[in-house]
């Protein structure tokens, strides 16, 4: 197609101040009806097309620098079938380039309570647990009779498993030895461990059990035997859960959208707390690589 003013144009923008038509051999500026006066060359139809060629290469670079060049997939990943050999564990970049990450595929073991992925200069935290919430229970009592209750933790906050249980008692008032070693815990209604403590005032005594408790019954400190009657019996009973290898399920982790750039000597890491007993471990890196994300 070619342009009304313009039959040799070809079709090709004539814009700004070079407004001319072509001849045979060369671009004439100024209006039509005044190129046989105006009888100035301003440059050869080659050279024109030549500028042109060159302005449509500068215009592509640019949109190739707005697109993002998808040519070089990434796909970064590590698996570990069991215990991780090293943590933080370490992914290698795929290309010597620039990369952004735009998904991250993560398979976290039980027992992991903290996975924070850097990725260059950002951290990303895969997963994240409170401080777990170790039930607690204290009391006092002057008790006059045996089996007397001093403290207890309800069953409620015991769900069936393995516990360490820890115990601390002391005594204070008038104390004779009809009270040492007069503490007793009771679990599973029927289970009782008999404590050791001096006929001493104020003097604290810490006992720990590893107990396997039902979930039904309640932990409780009681008096062993006939108590002096004067003096005053104080306990405090914790109890955390024992981790078990193997219990569990693993937490999956399916990040998209992310976009993050990251350069070919950036790190990419993963940090485990704890370092889980069992795995299997799996983090993976998906984007693409393209060199117009230099220094990222």
């Amino acid at each position: 197609m070619t342009s009304p003013n313009n039959p040799n144009s070809g079709g090709l923008p004539m814009t700004g101040p070079l407004i001319g038509q072509f001849t045979e051999q060369k671009v004439y500026e100024g209006p039509p009806r005044d190129q046989d006066a105006v009888a100035v060359p301003s440059q050869t139809r080659e050279n024109y097309a030549m500028q042109l060629l060159r302005r449509h290469a500068v215009a592509s670079e640019r949109l190739a620098r707005i697109a993002f060049d998808k040519t070089h997939p990434v796909d970064e990943y590590i698996s570990t079938p069991g215990v991780p050999a090293q943590n933080p564990i370490v992914i290698q970049p795929t290309y010597w380039m620039p990369e952004r990450i735009d998904s991250v595929l993560a398979c976290i073991p039980a027992g992991v309570t903290s996975a924070l992925l850097q990725l260059g200069d950002r951290y990303i935290e895969l997963i994240t647990e409170q401080a777990q919430q170790i039930p607690i229970a204290q009391g006092s009592a002057t008790p006059t009779v045996a089996s007397q209750g001093i403290a207890t933790l309800p069953a409620v906050d015991l769900p069936a498993g393995l516990y360490n249980v820890t115990i601390q008692t002391y005594l204070d008032g008038t104390v004779t030895v009809a009270d040492e070693d007069n503490f007793k815990l009771v679990w599973n209604a029927t289970s009782a461990s008999v404590l050791d403590n001096p006929a001493v005032a104020d003097e604290l005594t810490t006992t720990t059990l590893e107990l396997e408790l039902n979930g039904i019954n309640s932990l409780i400190v009681q008096t062993h035997n006939v108590p002096s009657g004067t003096a005053v019996y104080h306990a405090v009973i914790t109890a955390s859960p024992v981790e078990q290898p193997g219990t569990g399920s693993a937490t999956l982790i399916n990040l998209n959208g992310l976009g993050i750039i990251i350069n070919q000597d950036d790190n990419r890491t993963l940090t485990l707390t704890p370092i889980p007993p069992t795995g299997p471990v799996h983090i993976e890196l998906m984007g693409y690589a393209d060199e117009i994300y230099g220094n990222a």
